[in-house]
């Protein structure tokens, strides 16, 4: 099957800092990075537990799997026709920034901080006392996570299922998206930007899939 590659604009109100581009820089390598690697360990998983389910008559316990622990960084599970590039950057004001890469880590990024500079919006339609019991509730910012996330919650029936603790599943979780998309969130933010257009393009030369017809 193809791969999907898009583009993604972070659009901004105004110039940037040299400081402020590059903490937007680095926010967006982790959080593509760790959504990358994510994705493809969470498929992985899933796919084989579905597959032996089918065909092995062993219990899927017998496979033993393996998830990979805290000290295998993301940028070495992303392969090389997997990585971000930044593409095209417009620095009028308002101006945007471009990435290009894998259409599902970029979709989940704009999702994620639609998602929660929509929630920051309706905060502030709250009485003062609502808002502050809103902020200090951490579950409603794992649920701003999980619309984002499509495959958490089967991964983690999947890790119940196949007998892998949950504190390792949520562990992998936290060290590859949770952190990285809350600093990014926190980075776009500060900023005063917003995720703008998702465009789904044709596969960037040199990939595998680029001269597939």
């Amino acid at each position: 099957m193809p791969t999907s590659y898009a583009t993604l604009q972070i659009e901004c109100q105004t110039p940037l800092l040299l400081s402020e581009a590059r903490a937007l820089l680095d926010a967006m390598q982790g959080t593509y990075d760790g959504l990358t690697a994510f994705n493809t360990i969470a498929g992985d998983l899933i796919n084989a537990y579905r597959l032996q389910e089918r065909y092995n008559p062993f219990p899927f316990p017998f496979y033993q799997p393996v998830l990979p622990t805290q000290q295998v960084p993301a940028a070495q599970v992303v392969g090389a026709d997997q990585v971000i590039l930044l593409q095209r950057v417009e620095l009028s004001s308002p101006g945007f920034w471009e990435f290009l890469g894998l259409l599902n880590p970029l979709d989940q990024i704009r999702r994620y901080l639609n998602d929660r500079h929509q929630r920051k919006l309706d905060l502030l339609n709250l009485p003062v006392q609502q808002q502050t019991a809103q902020l200090v509730n951490e579950n409603i910012e794992l649920q701003n996570e999980k619309l984002a996330i499509e495959n958490l919650r089967e991964l983690l029936a999947v890790g119940r299922e196949a007998g892998i603790p949950t504190t390792q599943t949520t562990a992998m979780y936290r060290q590859y998206v949770s952190n990285n998309l809350r600093t990014l969130g926190d980075t776009v933010e500060r900023l005063n930007a917003t995720a703008g257009e998702l465009v789904e393009v044709t596969p960037p030369a040199g990939t595998s899939d680029a001269g597939e017809s």
